[in-house]
């Protein structure tokens, strides 16, 4: 039997038994150290041979020992995310089929939500993908606090402050719903088919693009993030839409080629708004164009008189 103590919002499950090897592997199915997680494989003596007339199921969860010294070794796949413990201990994370992938990323459900839980001010949640637009994929908390909240959209944003503590920003949600409780199955389990639309966005109150350059880089937003299907405020915070560093290299790569101007990668970290970016890429634009113009000027003054009045002689 498992013996399982609750460890903060973890769940220790022990350090395995004396016949059993526990290994916390990557997907390349290599050794991960001490926190951080990984699929949990079972060797050992005590490993069942495989599932009663199901070869097929057996060759996928039963597979070689690569850290065995005989050939005829086998690990388990249990399909259980874990990490290890100070103290020796696994803690049960999540599960594998929960892990999903979004904006390139391979994220672990179960991962984000152990951090929202360990919130102080979060008595439960839970997380989830949802599209309500094709096209429109974005993590979703929900999250019933430990007491009454005045004000939720507030409370939600100092939520997601704490979580960037956290978290890398591909791993925060995209928006919140705040629950006075989760909805459950008849078994006790979360219902995240009964889960409602979420309601605190993060795009704040939607300003529609301006001029043709706003509406360009609102396409190249909608691009790079995926939202093809969404309307993005030209005040939007372009890392609370789900942007993180990579994006942004593969937006400014965007903005140089749709616009022909350099921006620097640091000014889209600081200035992350449709509006300001807008901003720098006009004033780029004139810089170039009075840069243009101050040439032209430089070739003129460095004429002779005599090819000066070729000049203009051609011209009349």
């Amino acid at each position: 039997t498992v013996n399982q103590q609750p460890l903060g919002n973890h769940v220790s499950i022990g350090q395995g038994t004396a016949d059993t090897a526990l290994y916390v592997l990557n997907p390349q199915q290599q050794l991960l150290p001490m926190g951080c997680v990984g699929e949990l494989y079972i060797g050992g003596a005590g490993l069942a041979r495989g599932y009663l007339n199901q070869p097929e199921l057996t060759a996928e969860r039963f597979i070689p020992n690569p850290f065995a010294s005989e050939n005829n070794e086998r690990l388990y796949r249990t399909g259980d995310l874990v990490r290890w413990l100070p103290d020796g201990n696994l803690a049960f994370i999540g599960r594998v089929d929960h892990q999903v992938k979004i904006r390139g990323f391979r994220i672990e459900l179960g991962e984000i939500e152990t951090a929202l839980i360990q919130q102080p001010q979060v008595a439960d949640g839970v997380v989830i993908i949802r599209e309500d637009q094709p096209g429109d994929k974005r993590l979703v908390a929900y999250v019933v606090p430990n007491k009454t909240v005045e004000n939720e959209g507030e409370w939600v944003q100092q939520l997601r402050q704490d979580l960037k503590v956290q978290l890398p920003d591909f791993m925060l949600p995209g928006a919140f719903a705040v629950l006075p409780a989760l909805p459950t199955t008849p078994n006790g389990k979360v219902d995240r088919k009964a889960l409602p639309s979420p309601i605190h966005q993060f795009e704040g109150v939607y300003t529609p693009p301006a001029t043709e350059t706003e509406q360009r880089l609102v396409e190249a937003w909608q691009a790079v993030l995926e939202l093809n299907q969404t309307p993005i405020s030209t005040t939007a915070n372009f890392f609370e839409l789900g942007g993180n560093s990579i994006l942004v290299m593969r937006l400014n790569n965007m903005i140089q080629q749709t616009f022909k101007v350099e921006l620097a990668i640091s000014l889209l970290f600081e200035k992350p708004t449709i509006q300001a970016i807008s901003a720098a890429i006009e004033e780029a634009e004139n810089e170039q164009e009075a840069d243009y113009l101050l040439n032209i000027l430089d070739s003129v003054d460095s004429l002779s008189t005599e090819a000066l009045e070729a000049l203009l002689e051609a011209e009349e």
